[in-house]
């Protein structure tokens, strides 16, 4: 989870991590980056509120 999805994916992508497309959902902003070993994990940016 994290504040501003898209200042992550551009910050990743000039450090040449290879990161998928945002995919916009009624409850966040979602995309995945590729690890070193070959996997991805996701990262959202929340839409909702969040619990304190």
């Amino acid at each position: 989870m994290c504040d501003d999805v898209e200042a992550l994916l551009a910050d990743m992508k000039g450090k040449g991590v290879e990161c998928d497309s945002l995919q916009r959902e009624r409850w966040g902003i979602l995309t995945k980056i590729a690890l070193p070993g070959g996997g991805k994990v996701g990262i959202y940016q929340p839409l909702h509120p969040r619990p304190v």
